[in-house]
């Protein structure tokens, strides 16, 4: 009987479609997922080497997992991850469990530090949200700006010099 055939084989065309589709199947949404991860992780942590740097006024300082671990609440495995996904993009080097950023990898920190707070002066000038409540919203987006939005932000906002709470917003060379 070729009907059951029939059925059977469509069957299993769409779901290998629903799984194997280049662009909508699953395997490619988790796959955009994973990479977009790993990208906040890998972000969100040459952000913690421009913090201590900033506070401490030498960008270029070695960096132990323990100091990392204590300037941001992260998992180790989540540092660790996101150190070797960035020792892999030459953004740190490791010496002897001492970590240290690029020259590359600080240029990409202050990109990161920039659209954050680009983004919390928007959203504290014209969406009039309090200095002390734009942070965690920018921590959300500044992952996403792209060079048009950030262009655009800019000028929106006079090209400041400084963020709500007075931190100098870095430009990059």
């Amino acid at each position: 009987p070729t009907g059951p055939w029939v059925v059977m084989c469509l069957s299993i065309l769409t779901v290998g479609s629903i799984w194997f589709a280049p662009k909508r199947g699953m395997l490619s949404k988790l796959r955009i997922q994973r990479e977009n991860r790993d990208k906040i992780l890998t972000e969100n942590v040459l952000k913690l080497f421009f913090h201590l740097g900033e506070k401490e006024g030498d960008f270029m300082r070695e960096r132990n997992i323990q100091d990392l671990l204590a300037a941001r609440k992260l998992r180790t495995t989540e540092l660790k991850k996101g150190l070797y996904l960035l020792r892999k993009r030459n953004l740190i080097r490791n010496r002897k469990d001492q970590w240290l950023i690029t020259l590359r990898g600080l240029e990409e920190a202050k990109r990161v530090i920039r659209l954050h707070r680009l983004w919390e002066m928007y959203l504290n000038q014209r969406l009039n949200l309090a200095p002390d409540h734009v942070h965690n919203d920018a921590e959300a987006i500044e992952h996403i700006i792209t060079p048009e939005i950030e262009k655009q932000l800019e000028k929106e906002l006079d090209f400041p010099e400084k963020d709500p709470h007075e931190s100098i917003i870095p430009y990059n060379q």
